[in-house]
């Protein structure tokens, strides 16, 4: 009998990839899924087990607790999303004997980490670039004297902020306004880089860093507005230049173990900056998956004492990926045209909802998407009306 596998995260394409690569393995899960919503449509997966629905991240500790009274053996936990993360590692001395943990090496230490002024000194120690940056403690007209424009704020911790929380400002005046506005939130300012592109190193680190497994590279081709994600290509880590063992021995100070990504931009003269790591799982990584090598399995494998070396050796595919709801909103936005969305689906190899072994989640997410696109125009409309 296999230990259970617990993959915990939000209604999202990042829990249901994780859900999918271990099911086309035959692990069947317990999936934990932390949402509002009423018809999570991760939920309709055929590879889960059980599905539990929770309210909110505080109830994650306890349940599992709870869970951890009927374990036989130690079961391995996959984290979908920073917040669950987080939780984890303050629990982690309640929960280290019974579950096999994405975290590292005691409690909070990735709590330590997941401040980007943290992430940013450890970057620099290692030998990776990081943008000139400031914190905002506490706001005062000081705070920017010596702030370079245009700059990007972020929210100091990656529990607190989304993406579409990254703010751009192109002068002193509008950032002094928007950080008055927002008096006791904790920010980090970077300086604005011109990127030539954006691409991510999704990976899994076993025993605590000692062991570091980097199969390629994601660039981002077409972002999604106010998400990491968006129309990608990936590639095989040979071709591509780097410098991976720094991004190795980042992973090792922290003494991290488990799925992570780290996110990077590359400006037009060819410098690297780093910009932050993710310690769960990447909401991009099914593009490993899809391009041969099972990083959730590699990770189930290493905990049970299993085999992962085979899955290890597997053939990297350059492969295209597509959100195709996030992406097909920038069709309806008219931001890329529908000729030219529809060129890059059918070249797509890996869609991030749609999967014909587990197409259930995908129709449900289609028809919740159509719906909320409705209620949307007739709102627009009875708003234009009213007027």
């Amino acid at each position: 009998m296999y230990p259970d596998s617990i993959i915990i995260g939000g209604n999202h394409h990042n829990t249901l990839g994780v859900i999918r690569a271990l099911g086309q393995k035959g692990i069947y899960s317990t999936v934990v899924l932390v949402t509002d919503e009423q018809n999570p449509y991760v939920s309709y997966s055929k590879y889960i087990k059980n599905c539990v629905i929770l309210n909110n991240k505080q109830k994650i500790a306890p349940w599992l607790v709870e869970y951890s009274k009927h374990l036989q053996c130690k079961a391995v936990i996959f984290s979908c999303a920073d917040f669950v993360t987080s939780e984890l590692d303050k629990f982690y001395n309640e929960l280290n004997n019974h579950y096999h943990l994405p975290t590292a090496n005691g409690k909070d230490v990735c709590n330590h980490y997941m401040n980007k002024d943290v992430m940013a000194t450890l970057a620099n120690k290692v030998g990776i670039f990081t943008p000139p940056s400031w914190i905002i403690e506490e706001y005062t007209n000081h705070n920017l004297n010596e702030v370079d424009f245009p700059c990007i704020v972020k929210p100091l911790a990656s529990i607190y902020g989304t993406k579409a929380e990254i703010k751009i400002f192109q002068e002193k005046s509008s950032l002094e306004k928007y950080l008055s506005e927002n008096k006791g939130h904790r920010f980090i300012i970077q300086k604005y880089i011109e990127k030539d592109f954006e691409y991510q190193l999704i990976g899994c680190s076993l025993n605590h860093g000692t062991e570091i497994i980097i199969p390629g590279y994601s660039k981002c081709i077409r972002p999604c507005p106010g998400t990491n994600t968006g129309f990608l290509e990936y590639k095989p880590m040979d071709s591509f230049n780097c410098d991976l063992n720094a991004c190795k021995k980042f992973i090792k100070h922290i003494e991290y173990q488990g799925l992570f990504s780290m996110e990077y931009l590359r400006d037009k003269q060819g410098n690297d900056y780093f910009m932050e790591i993710n310690m769960r799982n990447d909401g991009n990584g099914i593009c490993v998956t899809g391009a041969g090598m099972n990083l959730p399995y590699i990770w189930y494998q290493y905990c049970i004492e299993g085999d992962y070396k085979t899955e290890i050796s597997n053939k990297i595919n350059d492969i295209y990926v597509m959100p195709e709801f996030d992406d097909f909103m920038l069709v309806l936005k008219r931001k890329v045209s529908l000729r030219t969305w529809w060129k890059d689906y059918k070249r797509t190899a890996t869609f991030m909802e749609y999967c014909k072994m587990d197409p259930k989640p995908y129709y449900v997410r289609r028809k919740q998407f159509v719906k909320h696109l409705l209620k949307k125009i007739i709102y627009l409309n009875t708003k234009k009306i009213s007027r």
